[in-house]
């Protein structure tokens, strides 16, 4: 006995773009979350330009050590200091704007040692301070360049690969016209 089923031609057609369409929305809306966190990352540094050079004084200072999901080591300079603003006192631990590890040892080693040098000596920091917000502070006032870059890159290619899965989920869909060759082989 022959099991037959009479599904209609384009009924897989169909189960795998209704699959991919949702898919497609959700990258699209992560690309676009992704790409506005890298024009807030931008911002941020263009605002940063405006804050004032002061001086502070270096509390502590260590090499941060983590593990990505790669396996490898990454670093990260971990950094407190003090600072006076027009009478008042704050604390910060901004080494730069949107800072993120890296696997550069040597540099946040010497960038340790540096700090911590400042700080045996008693020597005062040069760091800069948001003159509208003075509790806003960061030892260097740019943004690192891999973090705008990353998440600018990852924004573009989320968001345009959601915007073709779910508005034209046919380009990630079996075509019809190569099904129906198939059957008529069969």
């Amino acid at each position: 006995m022959k099991l037959h089923l009479n599904l209609p031609e384009n009924f897989g057609f169909n189960v795998q773009e209704r699959f991919v369409r949702p898919v497609g929305f959700l990258f699209l809306f992560f690309g676009l979350a992704i790409f506005s966190y890298s024009i807030k990352v931008f911002l941020d540094g263009q605002d940063a330009q405006k804050w004032v050079l002061h001086e502070a004084q270096i509390s502590s200072a260590k090499i941060a050590e983590g593990t990505r999901s790669n396996g490898r080591k990454s670093y990260s300079v971990e950094v407190e200091y003090v600072y006076e603003w027009i009478g008042e006192s704050y604390e910060g631990n901004q080494y730069r704007l949107h800072d993120n590890s890296g696997s550069r040892f040597k540099e946040v080693d010497l960038i340790v040692k540096e700090l911590l040098f400042a700080k045996s000596q008693k020597h005062p920091y040069p760091i800069y301070v948001d003159p509208e917000r003075p509790e806003t502070s960061a030892i260097l006032n740019f943004v690192n360049s891999e973090t705008q870059t990353a998440s600018l890159f990852l924004g573009i290619i989320f968001s345009v690969v959601g915007a073709f899965a779910s508005l034209r989920p046919s380009l990630f869909t079996r075509n019809k016209q190569d099904t129906s060759v198939i059957k008529k082989e069969l």
